[in-house]
């Protein structure tokens, strides 16, 4: 994990420095909407990327995003809180409606670090991993000469399962479907600077 974060690191460094038109810098805050989410505790998403122009509507950059969910018990199946880091290449593309305001399409592809901790059972700390795509679309507006806010909203999934331990025994009305993926829709606001 270290490695990724200095790898991404570096990569901002690099845009960052050729600070020219045309490079932007993103940060925005969500909250994760599941309909079993424990609104009691703490659910929130922070997401930042760094992005440079390849042409005149055409981003490409780095970013990386931290996502914390708590689900209530269920006497049905499994569930686990779980904060998730991932690091990814973002690619963005602008749309602009007017001179102050744009529609901003985004894709992101990268990885995920997850530690999760299972609510129906004893608890357990749970480490995985997996590879992040996530869908995004946001609409901005300018406020500033340089500075635009956003709201917005993403779907990411990543490829790996939750599950408990090999030596725990699960009893089976916990037992639910083989789902090899993790998705997550949140919905967002943020503010862009541009170089």
């Amino acid at each position: 994990m270290k490695h990724i974060a200095v790898i991404v690191f570096l990569i901002s460094l690099n845009l960052s420095s050729n600070a020219q038109q045309g490079v932007r810098a993103s940060l925005s805050v969500g909250v994760p909407v599941n309909k079993s989410t424990d609104r009691l505790s703490s659910n929130y998403n922070f997401d930042f990327t760094i992005n440079k122009s390849i042409s005149s509507h055409s981003f490409l950059g780095v970013g990386a995003s931290y996502l914390a969910v708590n689900l209530l018990q269920s006497p049905v199946y499994l569930t686990f809180d779980r904060q998730v880091l991932s690091f990814f290449g973002t690619y963005v593309y602008e749309i602009n409606l007017s001179e102050k305001m744009k529609i901003l399409p985004q894709i992101c592809v990268g990885y995920s670090f997850i530690n999760s901790k299972l609510n129906e059972l004893p608890d357990e700390i749970r480490k995985t991993g997996g590879m992040y795509i996530a869908e995004e679309i946001h609409f901005a507006l300018e406020v500033f000469k340089n500075i635009d806010i956003s709201v917005g909203t993403g779907f990411s999934t990543i490829f790996s399962k939750l599950k408990s331990s090999s030596d725990l025994i699960v009893p089976q009305n916990y037992i639910g479907k083989n789902k090899n993926t993790i998705n997550q829709f949140t919905i967002k606001i943020g503010c862009l600077y541009r170089f």
